[in-house]
């Protein structure tokens, strides 16, 4: 199943099932489940100085995961 590929109800639900994500909401009730936490990912994203990049920590090595 390719994820990009997956747009019926079924296949997302077990690609969520079974995929890691860099980032995730907690299954947990209330505020606490609204708020994004690494999953993959080491910590949350950061934002470049100039504002223009963002970045993301796997491992050791970083990832930059948006460039406008």
């Amino acid at each position: 199943m390719d994820p990009a590929l997956a747009d019926d109800g079924l296949s997302v639900q077990l690609l969520y099932a079974t995929c890691a994500k860099l980032l995730n909401y907690p299954d947990k009730a209330g505020l606490a489940g609204s708020q994004l936490v690494p999953e993959v990912a080491q910590s949350l994203p950061t934002r470049s100085a100039d504002g223009r990049s963002w970045g993301k920590q796997l491992g050791t090595a970083p990832l930059t995961v948006v460039t406008i």
